[in-house]
């Protein structure tokens, strides 16, 4: 991959992580207390709880990716450097 394709990865790979954060896990939160709140069926809840659970292994795995892409163009810029 060339310096610019890591570069438009690591943008569109920011923007997930970005959704994730401020929509996907905060409203899964909130879906998963207001369920409590309305006693819903455990097996439900239970469910959601997975859902986020996978959103939150779904950040993990793209932070991850978005530090070695920032890691690899950081070694490319190095190299050019010199």
């Amino acid at each position: 991959m060339n310096k610019e394709e890591k570069l438009e990865v690591l943008r569109q790979t920011h923007k997930k992580i970005e959704d994730l954060k401020q929509y996907n896990i905060p409203v899964a939160l909130e879906n998963i207390e207001k369920l409590k709140a309305k006693k819903a069926d455990p097996l439900f809840i239970e469910k959601q709880k997975v859902r986020l659970s996978k959103n939150y292994k779904r950040l993990e795995n793209l932070e991850n990716k978005m530090n070695k892409l920032l890691q690899e163009l950081g070694e490319h810029a190095q190299k050019n450097d010199k």
